[in-house]
């Protein structure tokens, strides 16, 4: 359960917060909307799975899921992602799809897991996602890239965007945080 629904008078406290998140995020779309800030396009097809929502939606099983549906297809793919929580900075290779994790503190344990479930699939994490993709095209010429838990990235382009919710969440919970679950307002849907 979310705290302020716990506690009423933690809302009152939290409404400037909340009010602060909302600004950055607004304008920020703003930006990227009119131009200021740039999206990168990579010369190969770009597919990002994301969601709107804090909280486990499903992200990694469906990167699982597309790379081996496109891959059984004879498309060649290749997962880039920021690689949250891991020890190391820069462009870190996970595997290049034939050799195991050496330690997985080193790229984040959902990449880990990717790369143990996806033989014959090369991962990268970058927390600058078009040096990421890079890395990949240069190395590994996939025809997809999939980047995993980008919907809010957009410092790069892409050619579809998959965004999960959960559907055992409430809709009244679908208020920013931290009075809600939303990571951006839902009206960041149609782009």
């Amino acid at each position: 359960m979310l705290a302020w629904k716990k506690n009423k008078s933690l809302k009152y406290l939290l409404f400037p917060l909340a009010f602060f998140y909302w600004g950055v995020i607004y304008w920020r779309n703003f930006f990227y909307s009119m131009g200021f800030f740039i999206s990168k396009k990579l010369p190969t097809k770009v597919i990002s799975i994301g969601n709107i929502t804090t909280g486990g939606t499903g992200k990694t099983p469906t990167v699982i899921f597309l790379t081996k549906t496109l891959s059984e297809k004879g498309i060649k793919c290749a997962i880039l992602s920021r690689g949250y929580g891991r020890k190391t900075a820069g462009t870190q290779l996970v595997t290049d799809g034939r050799k195991p994790v050496s330690d997985w503190r080193n790229f984040g344990d959902e990449p880990s897991l990717m790369a143990k479930s996806l033989p014959g699939i090369p991962i990268v994490v970058d927390s600058k996602r078009h040096r990421g993709g890079m890395f990949l095209i240069e190395n590994f010429k996939p025809e997809v890239i999939i980047l995993d838990d980008a919907f809010q990235h957009r410092s790069i382009e892409r050619d579809l965007d998959i965004v999960l919710i959960n559907s055992k969440d409430k809709k009244t919970d679908y208020k920013l945080v931290p009075f809600g679950l939303l990571r951006e307002p839902l009206s960041s849907l149609r782009r």
